[in-house]
């Protein structure tokens, strides 16, 4: 709508994510979690807050470079309602990128939450997370790595496998989109 429409509401609502977007990120995150306590629910919420703004602005960037399409004013000098246009041509146009975006942005967050529970403002033992499973193996990497070690390549391959999965999905609507 912000995009699309403008106006007021575009100026309030990318205001309010200015303001969060000048929080830094981790001081952000870190107060979230401690305010809202140590838990995975608590630990995603404060990773899904200070995502928001970047989401809305590429959603907005997207939803405005539709919006002054040819077909796009093609159907608006025929009369066609806001609503449909909406439908029909800026949303499933804007699918493509959002998709990509959010696939891109999946293995970014689960690192960043296992990081955070192995600095330990996150989940908590004994609670069965990455981060959390290889800081609490720490102390046993000389008699038994695995503790540490197993966890670390899960993560390691589930980010590369994540971010794979992205850039065939990119792979995918560029070549879909021609």
């Amino acid at each position: 709508a912000c995009g699309y429409f403008g106006g007021w509401l575009d100026n309030v609502v990318m205001r309010l994510f200015d303001v969060i977007a000048s929080i830094p990120g981790m001081l952000l995150i870190l107060v979230l979690v401690m305010a809202l306590g140590q838990s995975v629910e608590n630990l995603l919420w404060a990773l899904m807050i200070s995502g928001v703004p970047g989401y809305a602005r590429f959603v907005r960037a997207t939803v405005l470079n539709l919006s002054d399409t040819e077909y796009v004013q093609c159907a608006r000098s025929y009369g066609t309602g806001n609503f449909r246009i909406i439908m029909k041509h800026v949303l499933p146009n804007a699918m493509g990128p959002i998709i990509i975006m959010f696939a891109g942005s999946v293995s970014g967050t689960i690192l960043a939450a296992a990081s955070y529970s192995f600095m330990g403002f996150g989940v908590q033992q004994p609670t069965p997370e990455w981060g959390a499973i290889i800081s609490g193996g720490r102390s046993f990497l000389f008699n038994a790595p695995w503790i540490s070690i197993f966890p670390g390549v899960f993560l390691a391959v589930t980010g590369v496998g994540l971010s794979l999965l992205g850039d065939g999905l990119a792979k995918f609507f560029q070549v879909k989109g021609h």
